[in-house]
């Protein structure tokens, strides 16, 4: 049976609605569901196509092998692929009224799972689209469209347009619950800064090019690039291989009160949640929740933006005593390092010569700064680093630097976080990303404070200056992602803009945000004024929506013969006939006692009735409205 122009215009636009939705979601499609999604697109052209049904069965049973065999997505990417191919496979089915309003409403769904997993301001906007064209292609199926025109697409928008107010109501009055799952989920140390550092972890991080933060200044001057060091995590613990974090440390107690201080950075994490932050490693939380630890770590308190005001003050963190643990020292683990730094010790008796001497001995060695050093040796591997191989990246010489200064008898710890980035003039924000992640060491020196003293600066003082990619060779650029191209970022730059107002006020509006909204909007007591105001509007159009409803009920029940056309036309479908798109009562009716010569005499009575009943003044409507329950009835008489 050849499909309606209007079915095949709906199909058209639901799987352009589907391609739109999956493309900024293609990281995260399954390869069992992309390939059942393409065979779908390709064979819902084929109108002469049959078991259809059994494709769909096996596509299914294809994507159920994969995750019994692959079983590395989380149950909520599995769930979200699942939905995306339903919604293919059943746009492959769909070939009546009834099919492709369930294979619409099943992409609507998948759009609001979409939104899931990619939320920013493209993303949203291409949700909105195909959403848009699902609703297109809704309408044009009730109307039996045989043409797209314009006015379907205006219908449409006029539809979302009624749902804005009750959307911007709820968004902005409904309590915001916290969320039931993280998106996306993960290992941590793939997709951002680990909570050790096992040299070779930060060298394959910095070939991922995504947003690790941004960082927005008021009335502050940026920090020039060789001073751009943010941390986010002390290590402590070396066993002679791995550093990683040592006994919680205690917190600092921050007796000021939050300041109104005017100069200010404000943070914007991306990526993976952490409890630790980013920042420079100065500066007072504006939130008197957050808190700074005795390490110089800034640990978080809630999820969004966080702000830091300048304090002219030395932080506190700085002067604080090294533990035993920061000069503890895995004997006979790296046997050439240590003697190195025993040498030192014995000779130069101010920890200041010693690292003096550390400097020299570094410049002198002719290391190579590389993404690929090779394979460290299980024995003895910081031996290696230092007096075999002599290449590396930054994690391998900020960890061998901090054993040989514990050697050497100074406490040093490594700190991991960022450095660098790339300042963004039209967007007024510096923008980290993943590649910009570092490790350096701090030294505890007779000063009474901790240093930052970074080997690879020694190493490869570009890295420092103009980033990584000005450090490496070309063979290692090419193993970089995507590079980051100045011009082009600047006419990315107003979109940029954009998108993070979008991801601030719209995706990242969390209770605290609400909260202080309301209490602006609706002063004292805000939180129950904004439920009144809820409860009353949704009271109001649940009202309205009945009074609706009755009314088309009451007008509906009150014309008579509209219900007994309708009687009609159930009658006649169980014979197989049911009016084509656009066609009248009179041809309809002509057209069924030609098909069954029996049912014309009472076809014909039910039709003058009925016209007379519709389109002359001067007529009894009782007795035209008993002639056509009349001719129904005897339509079912033998």
């Amino acid at each position: 049976m050849r499909q309606e122009p209007f079915i095949r215009h709906a199909q058209a636009l639901q799987a352009i609605a589907l391609v739109l939705l999956l493309l900024p979601v293609i990281s995260q499609l399954l390869p069992a569901t992309g390939f059942g999604i393409m065979v779908a697109l390709i064979l819902r052209k084929e109108e002469k196509l049959k078991r259809r049904r059994l494709i769909s069965l096996s596509l299914l049973a294809i994507w159920g092998a994969n995750q019994l065999i692959a079983g590395s997505a989380g149950w909520l990417e599995a769930a979200t692929n699942l939905v995306w191919l339903l919604a293919a496979l059943r746009l492959l089915e769909a070939n009546d009224r009834k099919t492709i309003g369930g294979s619409g409403l099943l992409l609507l769904l998948a759009i609001g799972l979409a939104g899931l997993q990619a939320n920013g301001l493209a993303a949203s906007l291409l949700a909105a689209i195909s959403a848009l064209l699902v609703l297109c292609s809704l309408l044009g199926v009730q109307q039996g469209a045989q043409k797209l025109k314009v006015a379907l697409f205006g219908q449409a928008i006029a539809l979302l347009s009624l749902a804005l107010p009750l959307a911007g109501g709820l968004f902005l009055l409904a309590p915001r619950l916290p969320a039931l799952w993280q998106i996306p989920g993960g290992n941590s140390a793939s997709t951002g800064l680990s909570d050790e550092l096992d040299p070779g972890s930060i060298a394959s991080l910095v070939q991922n090019d995504s947003e690790a933060a941004k960082l927005q200044l008021r009335n502050l001057q940026l920090p020039p690039a060789e001073s751009r060091y943010w941390r986010v995590r002390v290590l402590s613990d070396f066993d002679g291989r791995r550093w990683q974090p040592g006994a919680i440390a205690s917190i600092e107690i921050n007796t000021k009160p939050a300041s109104t201080n005017p100069q200010q950075q404000r943070w914007i994490m991306q990526g993976p949640s952490r409890e630790t932050l980013l920042w420079a490693g100065f500066g007072i939380p504006q939130d008197p929740k957050q808190k700074i630890n005795r390490n110089g770590e800034l640990l978080k308190t809630g999820d969004g933006p966080y702000v830091l005001v300048k304090d002219n003050k030395k932080p506190s963190w700085l002067s604080q005593l090294p533990t035993a643990n920061e000069s503890q020292w895995p004997i006979g683990s790296n046997p050439q390092l240590e003697a190195l730094g025993t040498q030192w010790k014995l000779k130069y008796p101010s920890p200041n010569q010693r690292l003096d001497a550390a400097f020299s001995w570094f410049k002198a060695q002719g290391f190579e700064y590389t993404l690929r050093p090779g394979l460290m040796p299980i024995k003895a591997p910081l031996d290696a680093v230092l007096f075999e191989q002599k290449r590396g990246f930054c994690e391998h010489y900020a960890a061998a630097f901090a054993a040989l200064m514990r050697a050497a008898g100074i406490p040093a710890r490594v700190v991991i976080g960022y450095q660098g980035g790339e300042w963004q003039p039209a967007a007024g924000q510096l923008q980290i990303l993943q590649r910009d992640a570092h490790a350096w060491v701090e030294l505890w020196l007779p000063a009474g404070e901790w240093r930052t003293v970074d080997p690879t600066a020694w190493i490869a003082p570009n890295r420092i200056s103009q980033g990584v990619s000005a450090s490496l060779n070309a063979s290692d650029r090419n193993q970089l992602g995507r590079p980051v191209l100045g011009w082009f970022n600047q006419l990315l730059a107003p979109w940029q803009k954009l998108d993070q107002g979008w991801g601030d006020w719209v995706m990242g509006f969390d209770r605290a945000k609400q909260n202080l909204l309301l209490e602006k909007w609706l002063g004292p007591e805000a939180s129950y004024r904004a439920f009144q105001i809820l409860a009353g509007g949704l009271c109001g159009l649940l009202f309205l929506g009945i009074s609706l409803l009755w009314r088309q009920r009451w007008q509906q029940k009150g014309d008579n013969a509209k219900q007994q056309l309708k009687r009609l036309l159930r009658y006649l479908a169980k014979h197989k006939l049911q009016p084509n798109p656009g066609e009248t009562l009179s041809a309809f009716i002509e057209r069924a006692y030609k098909q069954e010569i029996k049912l014309k005499p009472e076809l014909i009575k039910f039709q003058q009735a009925y016209y007379r009943l519709r389109f002359e003044a001067n007529t009894d409507k009782k007795i035209e409205q008993k002639l056509l329950t009349r001719a129904i009835n005897n339509l079912g008489r033998p």
